[in-house]
């Protein structure tokens, strides 16, 4: 059985968001590239975290409001 390497299976086209972006930014990224989570970079690009789908739905649940871009 031949075990697969992360070179054979990653995807060299990589998106990143500043930190200072809004979850709106984030969400429209990764709707429009069709991707779960991104790097998250600071103004130097360096990565300081990392943001996914369920850190949004986390950050949704927690509000307990239906609109995470305000107003209820």
């Amino acid at each position: 059985m031949s075990v697969k390497k992360i070179k054979d299976i990653m995807h060299d086209e990589v998106y990143s968001v500043n930190y200072r972006a809004t979850i709106k930014e984030v969400l429209e990224l990764m709707v429009n590239k069709e991707i779960s989570g991104v790097p998250v970079v600071d103004d130097d690009n360096y990565v300081v975290g990392f943001i996914s789908d369920g850190d949004i739905m986390k950050a949704v649940a927690a509000q307990k409001t239906r609109s995470i871009f305000g107003g209820g």
